[in-house]
């Protein structure tokens, strides 16, 4: 393939460059730890070094590759600003506490009520909106100009240019009015200190002269992470009715669900990258996880998988919701713990959709045996699993791809 995509994916825990085909290939990729945030007043990018991280990546990637089109895709609620010299820098990070003062501040300027949002109200965490806010409130002491999202920041380091890609503002909370498909009120009065809102995957421009290169490279509006996955399902025509447990920190029900009163608590939309809307819930499987995990012993399948299913045959289910993990005595019956733990939330929620009866896993949990012998066993529906860690990727890259995908699944 003489002229590959290249998708820059920034998640949490890793950072990935990958070159695709348009056999939906994986040609190349590269990939590293996220070690990016930075305390001082509050949790913050480092922005000068992920500028770095990209800047020398990208250049490598140029000189063997002929790039056509550059997309990036990042995880969530992370907002950050040019201020009036254009420099870059980080707001608040998600995982930020904000004091009940602030979040009743917040909440009633912004008045859910009089916008259409479908967020969940997330206490003493920033969200989205939240970030907005406490940047707009600071304007002056921090001199912004323009506010941005992390997919905007990656296009503004690799053409100048800044524009806001609509499914990242509407995957998260309080900053999109799904209604008037505009930003909401409080933010929309002051639009001024936004970029232009375009659609997922719009040419925005080419690679800035500092790179070098001899091919003029597309740069494409960046998307939300798990849109990538959305477009990279919604070109594999056999997926219909299906819930998607997406990315290992919430799952998707097909968009074709409506809201019901017995499930609408906790539930909202995400804006996918190809326009619609998916019906959500968090769970926080994959920060549940890896709270944890790191303190665990890393595990063999087979010899484990044996210890799963005594560790299942031997549950108490009235006990179930007390289980507590601990981590310093028995390191193997507590990852068996993690694992049915969140497996058990996974499937209580989605018992509750009778329509639905296949569920398709992909991400961190689609190689976890264990995890996915729990759910099999909790749940009453057909259980597969995508195991391919580069899904969300292949997905933006569906944007400029016709062909039709063929995704790998295996029935558990």
């Amino acid at each position: 393939m003489k002229n590959p995509n290249l998708v820059i994916d920034i998640g949490q825990t890793f950072i990935k460059f990958v070159v695709i085909n348009d056999n939906y290939k994986i040609l190349y990729h590269k990939i590293l730890n996220n070690n990016l945030l930075i305390k001082k007043d509050y949790l913050s990018y480092n922005v000068a070094k992920l500028e770095k991280i990209v800047t020398l990546n990208l250049k490598k990637i140029l000189k063997k590759y002929r790039i056509k089109k550059i997309i990036p895709i990042t995880h969530g609620s992370a907002a950050f600003f040019l201020n009036d010299k254009k420099e870059c820098f980080g707001g608040p990070h998600f995982l930020q506490s904000t004091s009940r003062k602030f979040d009743q501040s917040f909440y009633k300027d912004i008045k859910k009520k009089e916008d259409f949002t479908h967020s969940i109200r997330l206490s003493n965490f920033h969200n989205l909106g939240k970030s907005f806010y406490y940047l707009l409130k600071l304007e002056k002491k921090f001199k912004i100009k323009k506010i941005l999202t992390f997919p905007s920041l990656i296009n503004y380091f690799l053409t100048g240019k800044t524009f806001i890609d609509k499914s990242y503002l509407g995957c998260h909370s309080f900053a999109w009015n799904f209604k008037k498909k505009k930003l909401v009120n409080f933010f929309e009065i002051k639009k001024y200190f936004f970029p232009r809102i375009l659609k997922s995957g719009k040419k925005i421009g080419f690679l800035k002269k500092d790179f070098k290169s001899k091919i003029k490279a597309e740069v494409l509006n960046g998307i939300h992470d798990t849109s990538g996955s959305y477009l990279a399902y919604s070109k594999y025509n056999k997926l219909r009715n299906c819930i998607f447990v997406n990315t290992g920190t919430y799952f998707v029900i097909s968009k074709k669900e409506k809201f019901r009163s017995k499930i609408q608590k906790d539930f909202y939309y995400n804006y996918g990258a190809n326009n619609k809307l998916y019906l959500c819930k968090r769970i926080d499987a994959g920060l549940t996880y890896q709270k944890y995990n790191p303190k665990m012993i890393n595990f063999s399948t087979q010899n484990n998988l044996n210890l799963a299913k005594k560790f299942y045959r031997n549950l108490k289910k009235k006990k179930i919701e007390k289980l507590k993990i601990i981590t310093n005595k028995n390191q193997i019956n507590d990852y068996m713990k993690l694992n049915f733990l969140i497996a058990f939330k996974l499937s209580s929620e989605i018992k509750k959709f009778k329509k639905n009866k296949k569920l398709i896993i992909d991400g961190i949990f689609a190689k976890n045996d264990i995890f996915n012998y729990f759910v099999k066993k909790l749940i009453n529906f057909d259980v597969y699993i995508i195991n391919n860690s580069f899904l969300n990727c292949i997905g933006a890259s569906t944007f400029f791809n016709k062909k039709q995908l063929k995704l790998n699944f295996k029935n558990l």
